[in-house]
């Protein structure tokens, strides 16, 4: 094997003494990478890439076929250079005065060991000097280059006036995993990608993607030559490396990136300035072939805290939902999404309910919160209501409107009802509502609209009929503080009290009015004891109610007596 360090049309003709054709140096790709990747130069990035110098196209036996990025001719020339400069010779130039000055004659071995220790410490070096910029990049288009024969060189590995294989240099480790990446990764045809960005200066970014032979080859060289480069790229991997999850083979980025359901992977690059990287390097490969579901924005951000909830991703994100918003299905889960609401996860038993509602189309709306548990309870809140639930076998009960409304003014969950014990039920009287809770009970109507009802009060309330009876519904909640730890509460028809000593009574009408004359509960006649009670004769009614301080009695025909 042979090498030949120029390229012409007629290079068909350059045989070596066996009669085979030689490999040609490919100067294209060369130059290419050392005025783009080896310095700062936009310029020349954008016009090599654009002509497309790394993606071969030439064919037939004339095609250059040979690529490296340094060799030792290269690196004695950059050490000549510094002992040219420490000993104050321009090449080319006589320096001073007018004799000429012989750097064959001025060199010295202790001369060329310091230039050489200035050189190997100039890889180190983020602000370089001596040496090249950015080739860990170079060596990334070349080892993952579909046309060329590459040719990696020693004294990028290690360094050359050491013990052989002895003392790494500053890109060992990159330009190793770059080679194992050619041999496992870099497979199939190749395509080319300039990414302008808008035009913004210092913002392009190429992308070399091979698209493997199947799931488990293929890989995106992604690069920047800007320090300053921050945007983002959506590079087209193949339609057979969809929902597939890429790492980073050089190890410059950590973490994984997933392709979407087309097959695109969306690669952020920020540039660095560091001794191996003056821009952005990313070599994308398969970090396996099985399905990857991607997550995305704000979906993703409230996976990462639900994780441990909702498992992993089993569907894509379906974002034709009502109002613009988004969900996605999860093992153990969904989380949705919309522009007013944000990102939360439903599961189990409240969103089963919450299904049965019709999701974000039904009266419920989007969930406005993720679902939050204690104390053997858990509660999720929604645009129009709440759903709770606990392991009692009952599922999710929903609370909305006013009766929801009037809970929270009560203190939710840890206020005076507690949690619901079962649905909202309707088609009372008026049109009314009401719903049952751990410690009382809400009854709303449209004229009376939502109260609680417990206890005592509660009890006493049903024995007349509830809202069927001559109290009808209540007006106000139960108020306490009266004497003796009473409690009273209005209704449309009247009143109801209590006290511990006398139990729960309504007060209406005449004979309420003129109890309420003498004091009510303050007064002599204390708290009632029995309901009001009358008969009709032929003089009319005749009524009369027992409190504890006595009895008032009326009558149509003699009034009060």
């Amino acid at each position: 094997m042979s090498y030949l360090e120029t390229y012409n049309n007629g290079q068909n003709a350059y045989l070596d003494g066996s009669g085979n054709q030689q490999l040609a140096y490919d100067g294209d790709l060369f130059f290419a990478l050392q005025n783009t990747l080896g310095s700062t130069n936009t310029w020349w990035m954008v016009e090599a890439y654009a002509r497309g110098q790394v993606n071969r196209t030439r064919t037939g036996p004339a095609r250059p076929n040979w690529s490296f990025v340094s060799n030792h001719d290269q690196e004695k020339n950059r050490v000549n250079r510094i002992m040219m400069r420490d000993l104050g010779i321009t090449p080319n130039t006589q320096w001073g005065n007018q004799t000429p000055r012989s750097f064959a004659e001025e060199y010295t071995r202790e001369g060329e060991r310091a230039a050489l220790e200035k050189h190997w410490n100039d890889l180190s070096a983020i602000n370089k000097r001596y040496t090249p910029v950015n080739v860990p990049s170079m060596y990334a288009v070349i080892l993952t280059n579909a046309n060329t024969v590459p040719t990696v060189y020693y004294g990028d590995l290690y360094r050359t006036d050491a013990a052989y294989w002895s003392t790494p240099t500053p890109y060992h480790a990159e330009i190793t995993a770059l080679m194992k990446a050619r041999k496992a990764y870099a497979r199939g045809a190749q395509r080319v990608d300039l990414f302008r960005n808008g035009g913004a200066p210092g913002q392009e970014v190429v992308a070399s993607v091979r698209a493997g032979d199947g799931r488990g080859t293929g890989l995106a060289t992604v690069l920047s030559n800007v320090p300053t480069v921050n945007t983002t790229v959506r590079v087209f991997m193949g339609a057979n490396h969809a929902n597939q999850a890429y790492i980073d083979v050089t190890g410059k980025n950590s973490g994984r990136l997933v392709t979407d359901g087309q097959g695109y992977l969306t690669v952020p690059v920020k540039g660095i300035k560091d001794a191996d990287v003056n821009g952005y390097l990313g070599v994308w490969a398969p970090a396996g072939t099985e399905e990857v579901v991607a997550t995305h924005g704000a979906i993703h951000a409230k996976w990462l805290t639900a994780r441990s909830l909702v498992g992993n991703p089993t569907s894509p994100e379906l974002c034709t939902l009502r109002n613009g918003g988004c969900f996605q299905w999860f093992q153990g889960g969904r989380i949705y999404w919309s522009p007013t609401t944000g990102a939360h996860v439903t599961l189990g038993d409240i969103d089963k309910r919450w299904a049965a509602q019709g999701w974000e189309n039904g009266a419920l709306g989007y969930p406005t919160s993720s679902e939050q548990c204690r104390d053997g309870h858990c509660i999720q809140t929604f645009q129009g209501g709440t759903i709770t639930w606990r392991p009692d076998g009952r599922g999710g009960l929903v609370i909305w409107g006013r009766i929801l409304a009037r809970w929270q003014a009560e203190g939710g969950v840890g206020g005076t009802l507690g949690l619901p014990t079962g649905e909202e039920r309707c088609g009372w009287r008026d049109g009314g509502c009401f719903q049952d809770f751990d410690r009382g009970h809400i009854y709303w109507s449209l004229p009376t609209d939502a109260q609680f009802v417990r206890g005592e009060v509660f009890n006493g309330w049903g024995r007349l009929g509830w809202e069927n009876g001559r109290l009808g519904y209540p007006t106000t909640g139960e108020m306490c503080g009266l004497v003796r730890s009473g409690c009273f509460q209005r209704f449309q028809g009247g009143s109801m009290y209590w006290s511990l000593s006398s139990g729960a009574h309504p007060s209406w009408g005449l004979i309420g009015e003129e109890w309420g004359r003498t004091g009510w509960e303050r007064g002599r006649y204390g708290y009632p004891i029995d309901m009001e009670r009358c008969t009709v004769g032929a003089r009319g009614r005749d009524c009369h109610q027992r409190f504890q301080g006595g009895t008032i009695r009326w009558s149509d025909a003699r009034g009060f007596y």
